[in-house]
């Protein structure tokens, strides 16, 4: 879906070869995170760009903080990142809002409500009678 070359792009740097092959691994990983909320297989072909661009950004993002940290502090230093920054390789809400509208996906839902009621047991009424022959 993107390269290593497409990592080094986004970090500014060229990667050394501890990262090259964890960068290898982790385009797979976040390959498959994208097709996943995409609905791929079958993968289009040529692939958008927006999808190849957010895989990287996916693994860029684990390469820049590897350990997911949000903040540290050390004495009177303290450093702290967007929440968004430090969610590693899984995508964020922002992202999947970004596939769904990239797709063509309405953002509208339904939701299903149960009521509890069995709509085998209903009965159809009659005027003029009872109510209580109903449920008898």
């Amino acid at each position: 879906m993107c390269s290593a070359e497409d990592v080094e792009a986004r970090l500014g740097r060229l990667l050394d070869e501890g990262e090259r092959g964890m960068v290898g691994v982790l385009i797979a990983d976040a390959s498959q995170l994208v097709d996943l909320e995409a609905g791929f297989p079958p993968r289009p072909d040529p692939l958008p760009y927006f999808f190849a661009s957010l895989a990287a950004k996916l693994v860029t993002r684990v390469v820049r903080n590897p350990d997911g940290f949000v903040s540290e502090q050390a004495g009177e230093y303290s450093y702290r990142i967007a929440g968004e920054s430090a969610a590693g390789l899984a995508l964020t809400e922002t992202e999947k809002r970004q596939v769904a509208r990239f797709l063509g996906r309405n953002p509208l839902r339904s939701v299903a409500i149960d009521a509890g009621i069995d709509l085998g047991v209903r009965r159809q009424i009659t005027p003029g009678r009872n109510h209580n022959d109903y449920w008898s």
